[in-house]
């Protein structure tokens, strides 16, 4: 072991030399494998050690795993806010403008007859609109009623 603790060190140079000691603590012992040769051994018993770390990893993992994943949710939120800012999804409900540009009409007044005569199917149509109040219709219905033959 002195050996590759010289040869570890001997391509350092003395002013980096000063720094790495044998008396510096590692903070993880065993995960850096130059630092580990670097380190004099705290544990003679490597199997307490190996045990302790084993301990430690396995009650870490499961904590760690939660804070990872609440990383990832927090993460996957702000995409979604990024992604509604740049390309906001399309309203459900729309009005008549919307109806006529998507059938070619030049004006809403032919729209507002077709669903005051039942033309356009009354699943299409908003509750509680027309009849004196501007018409507003479920894009999702409305998408599919002019997709299919009308």
């Amino acid at each position: 072991m002195g050996q590759l603790r010289a040869a570890l060190i001997g391509g350092i140079p003395p002013s980096i030399r000063r720094v790495i000691s044998p008396t510096v603590p590692v903070r993880h012992p065993g995960r850096c494998l130059a630092m580990s040769y670097l380190q004099p051994a705290k544990n003679p018993n490597p199997e307490k050690l190996q045990t302790a770390t084993d301990t430690q990893e396995t009650t870490a993992i499961p904590s760690m795993l939660g804070k990872i994943e609440r990383s990832l949710s927090v993460l996957a939120e702000a995409a979604q806010r990024i992604a509604d800012k740049l390309d906001p999804p399309p309203d459900a409900i729309v009005d008549t403008n919307y109806v006529k540009k998507r059938m070619g009409l030049k004006t809403t007044t032919r729209i507002a007859q077709m669903a005051q005569d039942g033309t356009i199917p009354a699943r299409c149509i908003v509750d509680g609109t027309g009849n004196g109040k501007p018409w507003k219709f479920h894009r999702k219905h409305i998408d599919e009623w002019i997709e299919s033959d009308r």
